[in-house]
């Protein structure tokens, strides 16, 4: 071993070190960062609260299925371009926080404040500026989460991920389900629209509290020992993995059938209104619902993708995506749309967990920037696509041809998950680390 190696052995066995020693206060943090971030989230729901401010600005079904066009997409799509800068970085906090503080949490501030000034008086006004926002707020998240996502990879061993991730979005969901009550509370006791203005101010102040728990994590520096890429060769670097990873490619594939599955999911609110003429308030109680599946599902797929891997979790994920659909569509009473937001609730738990954290396992350490970013922007198509084409249905069609439409992707979905993708934690090009 010359002395070069030598020193490298050396340097990584020390950040290894670092890394065991600020294992605990950093599981501690981050769980924070899920526990208020997730807080704050149930006050702007892309599936309930949001839809239903909306339909206060518009009776367009293509509008309120652009609110989850932009809540996923907006999250994934910047991701293959800001992974680059990301892939450089010896610390990835840096980005995270002193970025992500303009791009993800600023707008938030900005929202009560023009729900009160124009949702009543300039309702366009009010329509634009959300949308604006929103989709600020989203965007500025994505372009800051490879960043976040190679954090969690490098400050976490791989048999930690999924009990990290189940327990943060445990603790979240809890939390969650006790602010989604107040936002109910809130859309109750409150004239609108005071009652959406409370709702926004206090997502802005959860989520800015995540920023703050976030920004306490000790992450070590790890150099980057590879020469930095020009923009053109980590474009021929992109193209080179879908190439030569079939595995992966065919992942990839699998999850744009997925998100278009899931193009009925944010009418699902809408549709108890005009279908069954529920309160607004009782609407918002399928936040809770859909919370406190998610809750007890979070724990036992953190545990699971840990011993089994990540891909079983997406398969019972979409399973359960599968039977959220059917109850919606083929519910006789309203009460079945409590068990389709159950179900929504499981599947949005497998989604999150081992959608995020199983893109980590196909690659080496030193490629995870590029594989997160190249993951999170190509199914971007198959989220931006699936809210739009939903709204269109439902607009020419209704919502009962909307609900049948989705069931043929989730079920091929299913297919090509369970048959035809191996789990890459056991795969041979899969890292073990």
């Amino acid at each position: 071993m010359d002395s070069q190696t030598a020193s490298a052995v050396q340097n990584d066995e020390s950040i290894q070190r670092e890394i065991e020693r600020h294992f605990t206060w950093n599981f501690v943090v981050n769980t924070l960062d899920g526990l208020f971030f997730w807080g704050g989230g149930s006050f702007i729901t892309a599936s309930t609260i949001l839809p239903l401010y909306i339909h206060h600005l518009t009776d367009s079904r293509l509008l309120i299925g652009l609110i989850a066009t932009i809540s996923s997409s907006g999250w994934m799509l910047p991701q293959v371009f800001t992974a680059h800068y990301a892939q450089r970085l010896p610390q990835k906090k840096k980005m995270v926080v002193h970025i992500g503080f303009f791009t993800e949490r600023l707008p938030l501030f900005f929202l009560p404040i023009s729900v009160y000034l124009f949702s009543t008086n300039r309702p366009k006004l009010a329509l634009w500026s959300f949308f604006v926002l929103y989709t600020w707020h989203t965007v500025g998240a994505g372009s800051v989460g490879p960043a976040w996502q190679d954090m969690i990879g490098k400050i976490f061993p791989v048999n930690w991920r999924g009990r990290f991730f189940g327990t943060s979005n445990f603790v979240g969901s809890a939390v969650g389900i006790v602010t989604a009550s107040f936002a109910a509370y809130f859309l109750h006791h409150f004239a609108y629209p005071l009652n959406f203005t409370y709702c926004f101010a206090a997502a802005a102040i959860g989520i800015f509290l995540s920023w703050v728990a976030i920004s306490l994590t000790r992450e070590p520096v790890v150099p980057v020992r590879a020469a930095p890429l020009s923009y053109r060769a980590y474009s021929q670097e992109l193209w080179r993995i879908l190439h030569d990873d079939n595995n992966f490619r065919r992942f990839i594939s699998q999850q744009i059938l997925s998100r278009l599955g899931y193009m009925s999911n944010g009418f699902i609110a809408v549709y108890a209104l005009e279908r069954w003429h529920v309160s607004e308030s009782t609407a918002a109680l399928y936040a809770p619902a859909m919370l406190m599946a998610q809750m007890g599902a979070n724990i036992l797929f953190g545990w699971l993708a840990d011993q089994r891997g990540h891909k079983i979790v997406l398969e019972i994920a979409t399973l359960s995506a599968l039977l959220s659909i059917i109850a919606a569509w083929a519910g006789p009473t309203p009460i079945w749309l409590f068990f389709s937001f159950v179900g929504l609730g499981v599947s949005t738990a497998g989604y999150i967990l081992s959608g995020l954290m199983i893109v980590l396992e196909f690659s080496q350490p030193d490629e995870r920037p590029a594989y997160i970013g190249l993951a999170n922007t190509l199914r971007s198509f198959g989220s931006a696509a699936a809210p739009l084409i939903g709204g269109i249905i439902a607009q020419q069609f209704g919502y009962t041809a909307l609900f049948g439409s989705t069931l043929p992707f989730i079920i091929v979905a299913f297919i090509m998950l369970h048959w035809f993708i191996q789990e890459p934690r056991t795969h041979s090009m899969a890292p073990s680390t």
